[in-house]
């Protein structure tokens, strides 16, 4: 069996010169600093920390996105979405790169009794959830700045909600030994730097690459995405981070996809009529909005159910078909295309089937536009 990412971490590291050589050196000093941190651990912070980790795997991400499409609309869905393969993906690849540990020692604790298999530097998480919270409250709360009396909280306190929802998820990833602080500091530099850059820039070359029209852009979009997957750094021995940056491309470039086909191509003039207004088989008390929308997100997640299962079985014929074993760069292709197939069933084919139900709402099948 090959041995693990962190393996044999806890003996005396050999020199290794250069800038690596110093991040390991870093990382072997600040062990110490985890194991003390730990020493605060109780099952109150046990639980919370866990908890919070947890939130923002991989479940977070195919809940959160489709709830914003069906929910709120399509330009922001647009940028939360782009956070996760610009966060995730682009960490990953970095930590293929550098491929410096994560913490280990004997006596750490671990949820589940065992560590990550990973690299760790950077921390994808704290990239994630300092980008996304802060975009969110930027787009929500200074971008549209004269909507904020109809929320219901103000301005600082959803900042202060969101700082300590962005805090938590730092302080769990080293109080669970996931990350040594080198490795979430690291993280909160790059999620502030790719949050800066996507507010001011790449938003909006990504926009613009939505609404062009032509075959050569929507073919690009699926070329850009899977060329990210074959061409993205891989280790000896593999580790889990290629078929996780897999799933995240796949999940941004399966949502652009399909926003490209949304604002291109009349989907409008092709949405069919009611076929079965399935709010009439309910009494008028039940016909509320929290209801409407109840029904919209239980159709939609049956259909991410159906896709997610449809496209998983599609690869494994594929690969049995050819006789192939699963390597690791089949792994991540398969992620890819079955978050692909998700996140264009989010955007464009469950709409169709909202529409066919009478749950559809004018906003389903309009254009992206630069407004929102």
């Amino acid at each position: 069996m090959a041995p693990s990412a962190h393996a044999a971490v806890d003996q005396p590291v050999p020199v290794t010169p250069g800038w690596r050589g110093w991040l390991l050196a870093e990382r072997q000093r600040e062990i110490p600093l985890v194991l003390a941190i730990q020493r605060l651990r109780n099952p109150f912070l046990d639980f919370y920390f866990f908890v919070i980790s947890e939130l923002c795997e991989e479940l977070f991400y195919i809940v959160f996105m489709p709830f914003t499409s069906w929910i709120y609309g399509r330009a922001y869905t647009v940028d939360i979405t782009m956070f996760i393969p610009l966060c995730i993906a682009g960490g990953n690849l970095l930590k293929n790169i550098f491929q410096i540990p994560r913490p280990y020692h004997v006596d750490m604790y671990f949820p589940n009794g065992k560590q990550k298999q990973d690299h760790g530097l950077p921390s994808t998480h704290t990239m994630a959830q300092f980008a996304i919270p802060f975009y969110s409250f930027y787009y929500f709360y200074v971008e549209r700045a004269a909507d904020i009396p109809t929320y219901a909280l103000g301005f600082f306190p959803m900042l202060a909600l969101l700082t300590l929802w962005s805090v938590s998820v730092m302080a769990s990833r080293v109080y669970l030994a996931y990350h040594n602080p080198m490795d979430v500091a690291v993280g909160l530099v790059l999620g502030a730097a790719i949050l800066f850059s996507y507010i001011n820039f790449v938003r909006y070359w990504i926009y613009a690459w939505i609404l062009t029209p032509g075959a050569s852009v929507l073919f690009s979009l699926i070329a850009v995405g899977m060329s990210f997957v074959i061409f993205h750094p891989r280790t000896e021995p593999v580790t889990p981070a290629h078929a996780e940056s897999g799933l995240c491309l796949g999940t941004g470039f399966g949502l652009l996809t399909a926003y490209w086909v949304n604002s291109n191509l009349a989907l409008r003039s092709m949405a069919p009529s009611v076929l079965f207004p399935i709010m009439e088989m309910f009494g008028p008390m039940a016909r509320s909005f929290l209801f409407f929308h109840f029904l919209r997100l239980l159709l939609g997640f049956s259909l991410v159910v159906v896709a997610r299962s449809g496209s998983k079985l599609v690869v494994k014929r594929l690969i049995t078909h050819f006789g192939q074993q699963k390597s690791p760069l089949a792994e991540a292709l398969g992620k890819f295309f079955c978050y692909f197939c998700i996140s264009f069933t989010v955007v464009t084919i469950s709409r169709f089937a909202l529409a066919a139900l009478g749950l559809t709402l004018d906003s389903d099948l309009r254009s992206l536009s630069w407004s929102g």
